[in-house]
């Protein structure tokens, strides 16, 4: 198959072919002496293949076609469950993650004054083993307390 040709089956202008020629798309037989070289257009897909990172079953209209109803049927998915609220828009998000890590700040800001007088009794009473039982106490209070659970299971 001639340059011309290649590039027609390919779908791209001929200069294209000659851009890729040059980065190595193989050439089946170099032409010489006003001689037109000759491609095989099944190398030549192999080679566009590799050089995208696309499979060639991938790169076959079929391949295409499921390629883009994936998508879109990926889309629809979405579209519904953000009808149905299952999916929020990122600003409601980012405002809601906000609030939380804020919430979470206070909680743990609020260790500084009110754990430090227990710390300081517990580290004279019990030293470092009874410092680490209490702070593992007040951490399990906060995830209780962050995970909403009620107050008899605290």
């Amino acid at each position: 198959m001639k340059r011309v040709e290649l590039a027609q089956a390919l779908g791209i202008h001929p200069r294209t072919l000659d851009k890729f020629i040059e980065e190595g798309m193989p050439v089946r037989v170099r032409g010489r002496g006003g001689r037109p070289s000759e491609y095989e257009e099944a190398e030549a897909r192999a080679w566009l293949a590799v050089r995208n990172d696309v499979t060639p079953e991938d790169d076959a209209p079929d391949g295409r076609r499921a390629q883009r109803e994936g998508w879109r049927v990926a889309l629809l998915e979405q579209t519904f469950k953000a009808r149905q609220r299952k999916l929020i828009p990122a600003e409601e998000r980012d405002a809601a993650w906000a609030g939380e890590t804020a919430r979470i700040a206070a909680i743990v800001e609020s260790w500084r004054t009110s754990l430090a007088p227990d710390a300081l009794s517990v580290a004279l009473k019990d030293g470092p083993g009874g410092v680490e039982r209490l702070l593992a106490a007040k951490v399990d209070e906060v995830l209780r307390e962050l995970a909403g659970l009620p107050m008899e299971e605290r």
